[in-house]
């Protein structure tokens, strides 16, 4: 996935202990979902008023965030291989490193701005409502909920640095520049008049990622859309929007911050195996430790004998999840970024499209405590290399967040079938399979076909 920028999403969903001092000038949090959680008292940084990369890490996963997007959003904005110029510990008040009008990099060893922003909350005297106005009034209109659409509508509102000159200068679009400019993020042929949506294989960068990934986090689940009232109240007041459970938070996660999204196991009793073996009812394969396609010579048959089912623990009557498209829908499904259905290569057949940076989850998959688990799905890969760092993966992990199970498959442009068996831990809990493409390349896709999660 993409490694999202600090300030909008850096920190969401976060958690920490500690005491600091209660500080009423929320004004100065320039991100909206951090600034909500620090109003409503569910993030207090330690007394120096800090917070870290695990702790962040944690409460993604706590919260019920993709493994893959936490990861990527801490290895992202904290410092790291993938980002040296960050720092260890944030302070939530001092995220705006960047002046208003200036075209800087970000400071070294400090919270690291967005290519462009909307300056929204910039402000030294508080949130700058007539700003948010602007985009609500070009994006959303009179309609009562915002849509994913409206959303990128309305970061692509300050997405150039210059008025007049541009193309689109007559359009309307050019009512409304970037706050700031980080110049050393600036996407390579992103020109000052292009924008996200203008020049969509130049131009994406933070600010249309942040966004529309606050949106994807707090729209109702029901309706996928988010409120008008809330959207803005998030914005400007710092509000949860009705229905997020402030009480869903646990203090008992513990997570080592993955550097990939190669195998590791969490803190759960019953992990996958530590020495990368896939487990069959007579041979033991290894997985071979580099990131190459790992899965079209690994054959693991369904034990033979009754050992993985007692006269205690009731059978499972079917799969927990079976899935190979052909209704042409996607309703077992929750997504992020371009996914879809495409054509396997005959006319009646389909299979699940990941095109760019996206994700799709199934669950939460009722499953038994310390049976086998099954994971059978066929995939294939388009423009992306077996040894793609980031590439195209998959993950199993319980509601809670531990995650069980994750695999970088790499690549691989023919059809390719996989099979996987992990023991699940006790006590019993559900589970959401994820599987995610993070693409470095605007053409680069994954196939998913023929998904079934069974217990043995």
């Amino acid at each position: 996935m993409r490694a999202f920028g600090a300030p909008l999403l850096l920190l969401l969903l976060l958690q920490a202990t500690g005491g600091v001092g209660q500080r009423t000038d929320f004004e100065k949090i320039t991100c909206p979902v951090v600034g909500s959680f620090v109003k409503n008292g569910l993030l207090v940084p330690d007394a120096a008023g800090l917070i870290t990369k695990e702790q962040t890490l944690a409460a993604f996963l706590a919260h019920g965030v993709a493994p893959e997007i936490a990861a990527a959003t801490t290895n992202g904005n904290f410092n790291g291989p993938d980002c040296p110029a960050c720092p260890t510990h944030i302070d939530p008040f001092a995220m705006n490193t960047i002046a208003d009008g200036e075209q800087v990099s970000s400071p070294f060893n400090a919270p690291q701005e967005h290519f462009r922003s909307t300056g929204i909350r910039d402000r030294s005297g508080g949130p700058f409502e007539g700003i948010f106005a602007l985009g609500e009034g070009m994006c959303l209109g009179s309609a009562e909920a915002w849509t994913l659409a409206d959303v990128t509508c309305f970061a692509d509102v300050w997405d150039r640095e210059q008025l007049f000159g541009c193309p689109d200068s007559g359009s309307g679009k050019g009512l409304a520049t970037t706050n700031d400019v980080s110049e050393e993020k600036r996407p390579a042929g992103c020109g000052p008049c292009d924008s996200f949506l203008s020049k969509p294989e130049a131009c994406r960068s933070a600010l249309t990622d942040t966004i529309e990934f606050m949106f994807e986090a707090f729209k109702n689940p029901a309706t996928g859309t988010f409120a008008r009232d809330e959207f803005k109240a998030m914005w400007i007041d710092l509000e949860f929007p009705t229905g997020f459970d402030v009480t869903t938070r646990t203090s008992s996660v513990s997570v080592p911050v993955p550097t990939d999204v190669t195998t590791r196991t969490s803190s759960v009793s019953v992990p996958v195996p530590t020495d990368d073996t896939i487990r069959t009812s007579s041979v033991s394969v290894p997985v071979p430790t580099d990131d190459t396609s790992r899965t079209s010579s690994v054959s693991v048959p369904v034990p033979t004998d009754d050992t993985s089912t007692t006269s205690s623990v009731s059978v499972s009557t079917g799969p927990l999840l079976e899935d190979d498209f052909e209704t042409a829908e996607l309703d077992q499904w929750s997504t992020f970024g371009s996914v879809g259905l495409a054509p396997r290569g005959k006319a009646s057949a389909f299979s699940m499209k990941l095109e760019g940076s996206a994700s799709a989850t199934a669950g939460p998959l009722a499953a038994g405590a310390g049976r086998d688990l099954q994971l059978t799905f066929d995939w294939k890969t388009r423009n992306v290399a077996p040894s793609a760092k980031g590439g195209f993966s998959v993950t199993l992990r319980t509601t809670t967040g531990d995650v069980l199970f994750s695999r970088l498959l790499g690549g691989s442009e023919r059809w390719t079938p996989a099979q996987f068996v992990l023991s699940l831990p006790s006590p019993a809990s559900d589970l959401v399979l994820g599987f995610a493409l993070d693409a470095v390349l605007v053409k680069q896709k994954a196939l998913i076909d023929n998904v079934v999660v069974e217990l043995l």
